[in-house]
C-alpha cells in the first residue's frame, strides 16, 4: 500500500523502521512521535500539514519530472576551487573520503568510489554549442568606443552591488559560488547519498559563519534576518542527513542487496529529540516556493532551450504547469506563506553607521559559499554548491525589484533553484511502498 497520511509525508523516511530491503521499501510506525514536527511553522503563515499536503497532491510530481529534463539535470559548477579555511595548503589538501561500495555494483566490474562524480557523454558540451575546431589565431583584443562605454557600465553595476541603498545590491549573492567551468555535471547521475565523508568540521564552520555582529549569533537573541539564514542552513543540513540516511547502504551481492538501503540508526541519531531540524527543512522548502511564486512571470517567460524541440516543449510545459494559476491558488497558503517584505525593514537612520544588516547578511552568505570549497568529497561538494546556488538564486528573486529579475539570474542559478526545490520536495514525499 502507499502511505498517504500526514505523518508519512513528514520526510519520506520519517522513522525508517523495520525494513531491510531498500530505501524505497520500508515501513514505520503510525503512532504519534515527539520527534515528528506538526502544527504551525514559525516565521511563516502556514502549518506543516499544509506544506506536506501541497507537496504531495500538487507540487512533487511536477518538480520531480522537471528535474529529469535535459535543461534541469545538467549544471555547470566549478569543482576545482580551493579551500581558504582550516589552514589547508594547496599541495596538502584534506584527504578525500575513501568510501566505496561494499562490492561491485551489479553490472560494474570495479567498486565505485562513492565520492566520485558520475559522468556521461553530455558532460563536456550538453547543448552542442561548441564544436571542435582547428587551432584558433591570436586573440583580437580590439575594443570599440561603444564597447568601452559598456565596460564602464558593467563596472558601475558591480559597484552598485556594494551600495545597499541601490536596488542592485543583491545582484551578486551567488558571486562566490563559481560556475566558470568548462564541464557540465549530470545531476541525475550524481544523486545525494552516503559517501563515507565526515563533514562535521565544515558544518561547524558554516554555523559559526552565520553570526551577525549585533546579535552575537545566540539562538535566543537572533534578529529575524539571522534566524531566516540560520533556518535555511539548518534545513540544508537536515535534508543532507535525510538523503544520507535514506540511501546509506550501497548495493551488495554478499548481502543480497540490489538497491541502496536506509540506515535507521543514523537517522535516529540525527533527528530523535530534534524536531526543529525537520521544521527547518520545511521552512527552507516554503522559502524556495515563495521565491518561485514571486518570480513566476519571469520564470514563465524564460527560455528552457536545450537544442531538442520536443524536449524543450516538455520542459516549458512542466514549468508552466508548476506555475499554473490553479496550483498557485490551490496551494496559495504555502506559496504565499513566507513574507520577504519583513526582511531588512530597519532604515539607515535606525542603525549605527558602522553596522549594516544587509551587508552582514550578504557577507555571511558569501563566506559560507567559500566554506563549501573545503568539502573534499566531490559529490558532497557538488550538492552543497548546488544547494547554496539555489538558495542564493531564491534570495535574489525575493529581494530584488521585479524589473531586475530578467537580468539577475544565470541559467545555472535557475537550474540550481529548481533542483534545490526538488531535493526539498523529495524529503516530503510519501511515495514509499510498505511491506506490511
Amino acid at each position: 500500500m502507499l502511505f498517504r497520511s500526514r505523518a508519512h509525508a513528514v520526510t519520506a523516511l520519517a522513522l525508517l523502521c523495520c525494513s531491510s530491503t531498500s530505501a524505497a521499501s520500508f515501513s514505520f510506525p503510525t503512532s504519534s512521535n515527539p520527534s515528528l514536527p506538526s502544527g504551525s511553522l514559525s516565521d511563516t503563515t502556514c502549518d506543516i500539514e499544509a506544506v506536506e499536503a501541497a507537496n504531495e497532491q500538487q507540487i512533487h510530481a511536477v518538480i520531480h519530472s522537471l528535474a529529469s529534463t535535459t535543461f534541469f539535470r545538467l549544471i555547470n559548477v566549478n569543482m576545482d576551487t580551493k579551500c581558504q579555511y582550516f589552514g589547508v595548503k594547496e599541495e596538502d589538501e584534506e584527504p578525500a573520503c575513501e568510501g566505496k561500495a561494499e562490492e561491485p555494483v551489479f553490472g560494474e566490474p570495479e567498486p565505485v568510489p562513492l565520492c566520485s562524480l558520475g559522468s556521461d557523454d553530455a558532460a563536456g558540451d550538453p547543448f552542442g554549442t561548441s564544436a571542435a575546431s582547428p587551432a584558433a589565431p591570436a586573440v583580437d583584443q580590439t575594443i570599440s568606443s561603444a564597447e568601452d562605454e559598456a565596460l564602464w557600465s558593467f563596472q558601475r553595476m558591480e559597484e552598485d552591488c556594494s551600495n545597499e541603498e541601490l536596488p542592485t545590491f543583491w545582484m551578486d549573492m551567488c558571486s562566490h559560488i563559481s560556475t566558470n567551468s568548462s564541464d557540465y555535471v549530470n545531476l541525475q547521475l550524481n544523486p545525494e547519498r552516503y559517501t563515507g565523508y565526515n563533514g562535521s568540521h565544515v558544518w561547524e564552520a558554516i554555523y559559526k559563519e552565520n553570526c551577525l555582529v549585533r546579535t552575537g549569533g545566540h539562538d535566543d537573541s537572533m534578529c529575524y534576518e539571522e534566524r531566516v539564514l540560520y533556518r535555511l542552513l539548518s534545513g540544508m543540513h537536515a535534508a543532507t542527513n535525510t538523503h544520507v540516511a535514506r540511501f546509506y547502504h550501497a548495493p551488495s551481492r554478499r548481502k543480497n542487496r540490489t538497491e541502496w538501503a536506509p540506515d535507521v540508526a543514523y537517522f535516529t541519531r540525527q533527528f530523535r529529540g530534534y524536531p526543529e531540524r525537520l521544521r527547518n527543512m520545511h521552512f527552507a522548502f516554503v522559502v524556495l516556493l515563495r521565491a518561485v511564486r514571486r518570480a513566476s512571470p519571469y520564470l514563465s517567460s524564460y527560455s528552457y532551450a536545450s537544442g531538442d524541440e520536443a524536449e524543450d516543449w516538455r520542459t516549458t510545459s512542466l514549468v508552466h504547469r508548476l506555475l499554473d494559476t490553479h496550483i498557485l491558488e490551490s496551494c496559495s497558503s504555502v506559496f504565499e506563506a513566507f513574507d520577504e517584505t519583513l526582511l531588512f525593514r530597519e532604515s539607515a537612520s535606525q542603525i549605527s553607521p558602522w553596522w549594516s544588516l544587509k551587508k552582514q547578511f550578504k557577507g555571511v552568505f558569501h563566506n559560507i559559499s567559500r566554506v563549501i570549497d573545503c568539502v573534499s568529497c566531490q559529490k558532497c561538494r557538488l550538492h552543497a554548491k548546488v544547494t547554496m546556488l539555489g538558495f542564493g538564486a531564491a534570495l535574489k528573486l525575493l529581494l530584488l525589484p521585479q524589473e531586475l529579475l530578467p537580468t539577475a539570474t544565470t541559467r545555472n542559478e535557475i537550474v540550481a533553484l529548481f533542483n534545490t526545490l526538488h531535493s526539498r520536495s523529495e524529503e516530503h514525499t510519501s511515495e514509499l511502498q510498505s511491506p506490511i
